[in-house]
């Protein structure tokens, strides 16, 4: 469960990044690795291409082999993940996107008390607590920006759900991972 206080957590905030979640969830939204990556070249650059170096505007090069880019002018060579949040973090983006939604989900509904580390590692698929512990907290921290920061980007559609009812995307959302019970087999931590 997060440490946060009643005065700290802003139920109105997560109930209208909630209504901008797309009626699927993340997992059939997004099916492959690549659709993935595509959402985030479009997220980062949705106002147009600008390489990180040098601010060159214009179209980049694909570099498909090593599914890399690489900017015309400078040669400064990237991918997309290396400008998003997770830089430097091997935790594929599906499993982040669905983290995200786990988060607004249990926020949205008012059940912190199921949004444990075990719970989140277990749809993120990692087995190092510490990992986990620090993912959630920084997806946490980017979620309270304004209609969801970073990961709001992602996965949110900008069509509003006003008939969505939280408790109701929860439940969906337990049903499909399989948390049939707050007692439900989580993975162990290794050490």
């Amino acid at each position: 469960m997060l440490r946060s206080s009643d005065e700290t957590v802003d139920i109105r905030h997560w109930k209208k990044v909630a209504q901008h979640l797309p009626e699927e969830i993340v997992a059939d939204r997004f099916l492959t690795k690549e659709e993935c990556e595509a959402a985030v070249f479009q997220s980062i650059w949705e106002l147009g291409y600008k390489c990180p170096r040098c601010d060159f505007e214009g179209k980049s090069w694909v570099l498909k082999s090593r599914n890399i880019f690489q900017c015309p002018d400078c040669r400064f060579q990237y991918s997309a993940r290396s400008q998003t949040p997770l830089r430097r973090k091997t935790v594929p983006f599906l499993d982040c996107f669905k983290g995200a939604e786990w988060i607004i989900a249990t926020m949205a509904a008012n059940r912190r008390n199921i949004l444990t580390i075990n719970s989140f590692a277990g749809i993120v698929k990692l087995k190092n607590y510490r990992t986990a512990r620090a993912l959630r907290l920084e997806m946490f921290k980017e979620l309270q920006k304004p209609l969801g920061g970073f990961w709001g980007r992602l996965i949110c559609v900008d069509a509003v759900q006003e008939s969505v009812d939280s408790q109701d995307r929860l439940e969906a959302l337990m049903d499909y991972y399989d948390f049939g019970s707050l007692k439900a087999r989580f993975t162990k931590f290794e050490k």
